[in-house]
C-alpha cells in the first residue's frame, strides 16, 4: 500500500505543471470605449513560475482576431513578463479591439509561452462589449 501512495505522489510531481496562468476580468468597468471607438478590456493576470530559474514570457489572445494586448508598465509591441524563480506574480494587462461594437461577450483565451522552452500555459476569459 505504501508503494501505490510513494508511485502516485512521485507521478504527481514529476507531472506537475511548471507554469501556471489565470485571469481575473476587472468588473467596473466591464468595458471602456476609447475615443477612437475601440473596446478595451482590463485584466489581472497571476502568473506561477514553478522552476528555479527566471523566465521570460510572452502573452498573446486567442479567439478575437485583431485584438491588440498591452501591459501596464510594458513595453511597446508583445507585452512580455520576467517572473522569478519559484514566484508568483500580478500584472495588469488590456486587451484592445476595433470590432467589438457588435460583441456582448466573447471567450478569448489567454496564452503565456517561456520564450526559452517553448513551455505554454494558457486560460479562458471573456471578452465584453457595448452590445446588450
Amino acid at each position: 500500500m505504501i508503494l501505490i501512495i510513494a508511485a502516485i505522489m512521485l507521478y504527481a510531481l514529476l507531472t506537475r505543471a511548471v507554469l501556471n496562468v489565470s485571469a481575473l476580468h476587472d468588473r467596473s468597468p466591464l468595458y471602456t470605449t476609447l475615443s477612437d471607438g475601440s473596446v478595451r478590456n482590463a485584466y489581472t493576470l497571476k502568473i506561477s513560475n514553478k522552476l528555479y530559474s527566471e523566465r521570460t514570457l510572452t502573452l498573446t489572445v486567442d479567439g478575437m482576431p485583431g485584438a491588440d494586448v498591452s501591459r501596464v508598465g510594458g513595453e511597446d509591441g508583445l507585452p512580455v513578463f520576467a517572473v522569478g524563480p519559484d514566484a508568483v506574480l500580478s500584472f495588469r494587462v488590456f486587451v484592445t479591439s476595433r470590432d467589438a461594437g457588435d460583441i456582448a461577450s466573447q471567450g478569448i483565451e489567454f496564452v503565456l509561452t517561456d520564450k526559452e522552452s517553448g513551455t505554454v500555459a494558457r486560460t479562458d476569459s471573456n471578452f465584453r462589449g457595448p452590445k446588450r
